[in-house]
């Protein structure tokens, strides 16, 4: 059976909500975001070591492919520490509709740097897909974000976006678990430069061992999601996948109100669950433009 990247996508929204639903249900009461990101990023990297050996390594020999994945782990390192801040202040199922606005991002920066094309009836979908996240951001309850959290989300959003077609552009010089675990271990390293810079790594020890089994679990779901992610945009157009991707929205929100408690605007939110729905099925090609 052979996979396409509309499966490797799909499969990774769900890998990809399992993993923000623990990580909100860690960090909304605690403080040491940073912390965690260190361990997000690096230890992911002991599941993906065994793929190598079933997957030729394939390394750039010219400069510009590394000039990618240094771009890349930037991106995804400010990215990192961005989203896991966010959840600190944005519940789960309103931080996820806010947080897709980064397939615009995706959008704007796959045209600018790569020409990707959009027929009329992918816009249309992403349409939906904002549709859906505008209905159930639309004045979050009180009590589940807060203005600092929304700029926080946004922010990360905007970086999700940029290192989605920084992906790209790598993966034409690196084999896909390669690719993942290089990334990981620049943007790993970059986070853990800026908390030793502010004395913050002394708190690793301690936070490794009050939450080992969350850090596991969660980096289990992250490497995952992560590579699943990767495999999807070097088989297909980047611009749909990470609109595509934003069905973890669906499962988030919805797991954050059953899972989470999250139950303010229930009604509103399953609205846009509906819109996010329509839009994916849009971009799949179920209902043209």
């Amino acid at each position: 059976m052979t996979f396409t990247w509309f499966d490797y996508a799909v499969a990774s929204t769900l890998f990809t909500a399992a993993f923000w639903l623990l990580c909100r249900r860690l960090l909304k009461d605690e403080a040491d975001h940073e912390i965690f990101a260190i361990f997000m990023q690096l230890v992911p990297i002991v599941f993906w070591l065994p793929l190598l050996a079933f997957e030729p390594v394939r390394l750039p020999s010219v400069d510009v492919g590394w000039l990618f994945v240094v771009l890349a782990g930037s991106a995804w390192a400010l990215q990192q520490v961005m989203a896991f801040k966010s959840l600190r202040f944005t519940a789960a199922s309103i931080r996820e509709p806010i947080y897709q606005t980064k397939l615009l991002w995706a959008a704007l920066f796959a045209f600018l740097l790569v020409a990707e094309g959009f027929t009329p009836s992918k816009w249309a979908g992403f349409v939906f897909l904002l549709a859906g996240a505008l209905v159930i951001a639309y004045r979050h309850p009180p009590g589940e974000s807060s203005p600092q959290g929304v700029a926080l989300v946004v922010s990360s959003a905007a970086l999700t976006g940029l290192a989605y077609v920084l992906d790209k552009l790598a993966l034409s010089h690196f084999s896909v678990t390669s690719y993942a675990i290089l990334v990981s271990v620049l943007s790993g390293g970059f986070i853990a430069l800026h908390a030793a810079r502010h004395g913050l790594l002394r708190r690793l020890a301690f936070f490794g061992r009050r939450h080992v089994k969350t850090i596991l679990l969660a980096s289990l779901m992250g490497a995952v999601s992560y590579w699943l992610q990767i495999k999807a945009v070097s088989l297909g157009p980047v611009g749909t996948i990470a609109a595509l991707l934003e069905l973890s929205m669906v499962f988030t929100t919805l797991g954050g109100i059953v899972l989470l408690q999250e139950r303010q605007a229930v009604g509103r939110k399953l609205v846009g669950i509906g819109l996010a729905v329509v839009g994916a099925l849009m971009l799949r090609g179920f209902f043209p433009a």
